[in-house]
C-alpha cells in the first residue's frame, strides 16, 4: 500500500497513457475575445508539466500575482 504517488499511478491509467500519447480527442479550444482557450487537466506540483496540464507554481512564498493564480 503507498508503493506509488498520484503522477504515477495516473500514467499507467488508460487515460494517462490516452493523454501521453496524443492518442486521446480533446474538445477543441474555445475562442474567447479573439483567443484560444485550450481544455486542460489541473493538478498539484507532483505531476510533469504537459501541454494539457496546469499545475500550481511551486514557491512557498509565491508573489502576489502567482498566489492568485494558484
Amino acid at each position: 500500500m503507498g508503493a506509488g504517488n498520484d503522477a504515477s499511478i495516473f500514467a499507467q491509467l488508460e487515460i494517462g497513457i490516452a493523454l501521453n500519447n496524443s492518442d486521446m480527442d480533446l474538445l477543441e479550444p474555445k475562442i474567447l475575445n479573439g483567443f484560444a482557450l485550450p481544455h486542460i487537466l489541473v493538478a498539484d506540483e507532483i505531476f510533469k508539466l504537459e501541454t494539457w496540464l496546469m499545475k500550481p507554481y511551486p514557491e512557498r512564498n509565491p508573489t502576489t500575482t502567482r498566489a492568485v493564480f494558484n
